[in-house]
C-alpha cells in the first residue's frame, strides 16, 4: 500500500514538472499582449484577431517582442482640494443630524454617501459631556458601574 502512494506521488510530481517546463518557454499574457500591440501599431497583423495572434505567435516557440520606447506616462490625477470626512467625523455628523431629527428617514449608508464625500464639512464640535459629579462615581461615559459591592459576594 505504501509503494502505491509513493508511486502516485512520483507520477504527480513528474507531471507537474513536465507541465511547468513546457509552458516555461511560452510568452506570458503580458508579453503576448505587448507583442500584439506592437504588431497592431506597426500594421503587420494582416487582419489577424487577438485569439489567432495569440495561438500563432505566443506559443512555446515564441519570443518576446523587442523592447520599444516606453509610452508617455499618463498625466497624474490632481489631488482633490477637499478631503472626505473620516469615518469618525462622519459618524459624529450622522449622530448630530439624528439627534436634531434632520435625517428625513435617511439611513447610515445613504447619509455617508451623500454627506461625507470630498465636499463635506466637519460637523461642528458638540459640547463635551460634563464631568461626572462626585455624587455619581459609578458612571463613565454611557456605562454605569455599581456604586457599592454587596458584602455577601466578596465578604
Amino acid at each position: 500500500m505504501m509503494t502505491h502512494h509513493i508511486a502516485l506521488y512520483a507520477v504527480t510530481l513528474l507531471s507537474v514538472v513536465a507541465m511547468q517546463s513546457s509552458s516555461a518557454n511560452a510568452l506570458s499574457m503580458h508579453e503576448c499582449s505587448a507583442k500584439y500591440q506592437a504588431a497592431k501599431s506597426a500594421g503587420t497583423l494582416n487582419g489577424m484577431k487577438w485569439n489567432e495572434f495569440r495561438k500563432s505567435q505566443c506559443g512555446v516557440e515564441a519570443t518576446a517582442a523587442p523592447a520599444t520606447a516606453p509610452a508617455a506616462a499618463p498625466a497624474p490625477v490632481p489631488a482633490p482640494t477637499a478631503h472626505a470626512l473620516s469615518m469618525h467625523e462622519c459618524s459624529a455628523k450622522y449622530k448630530e443630524a439624528k439627534a436634531a431629527g434632520t435625517l428625513n428617514g435617511m439611513k447610515w449608508n445613504d447619509f455617508r454617501r451623500a454627506q461625507c464625500g470630498a465636499e463635506a464639512t466637519v460637523a461642528p464640535a458638540t459640547t463635551a459631556a460634563p464631568a461626572p459629579s462626585p455624587a455619581s462615581p459609578g458612571r463613565v461615559g454611557n456605562t454605569v458601574f455599581p456604586s457599592a459591592v454587596d458584602p455577601k459576594i466578596f465578604g
